[in-house]
């Protein structure tokens, strides 16, 4: 299995191409459907292991779909986690079958469940937030509630004041 890797990594470092500089390049939804379609289909082919190959293959830059897949989660999200299952479930029935070493497992595995990990720990700061806010606003209309009931209490007491006059 190390050496299908060390095959995949050269050959996609062949294809690669040069990046000329300029300002990056803004994907349109569509380019994203089909850069996911590629994906999942390069995902399914033999000797594919990593992610990080096929961005090298298609000339992409390091971290690209993982970058896109945070920044814009309903068009590519949904996909990265697809690619992520595919290779991870590859790289499992491998070790089951006992065609990869124990080094490919436990250095590759992990990659996968550290995404998995940004995107619980992302989730779990956004529920804080949601939280907090929430927080506020109850805060706030406790404050407006309390306000409104000492002012009518402050009337209540000037009119008493007036009426024992």
């Amino acid at each position: 299995m190390a050496k299908e890797i060390k095959k995949t990594v050269k050959k996609a470092a062949k294809k690669k191409t040069v990046n000329k500089g300029g300002r990056p390049k803004i994907y349109s939804p569509s380019q994203l459907s089909k850069i996911g379609e590629e994906l999942i289909e390069w995902c399914y082919q033999n000797g594919n292991w990593h992610v990080s190959a096929f961005e090298a293959e298609k000339g992409l830059v390091v971290d690209f779909c993982r970058n896109i897949a945070r920044d814009r989660k309903d068009e590519f999200l949904p996909v990265y986690r697809r690619a992520k299952s595919i290779l991870g479930h590859k790289i499992i029935q491998k070790a089951m079958d006992g065609g990869a070493d124990r080094w490919v497992v436990a250095t590759l595995t992990p990659h996968y469940l550290s995404d998995i990990d940004d995107y619980l720990d992302h989730r779990k700061e956004k529920e804080l937030m949601m939280i907090e806010k929430a927080k506020n606003i109850a805060e706030t209309q406790i404050n407006e509630k309390a306000e409104g009931i000492i002012s009518a209490a402050d009337a209540l007491s000037e009119d008493h004041s007036e009426r024992t006059k």
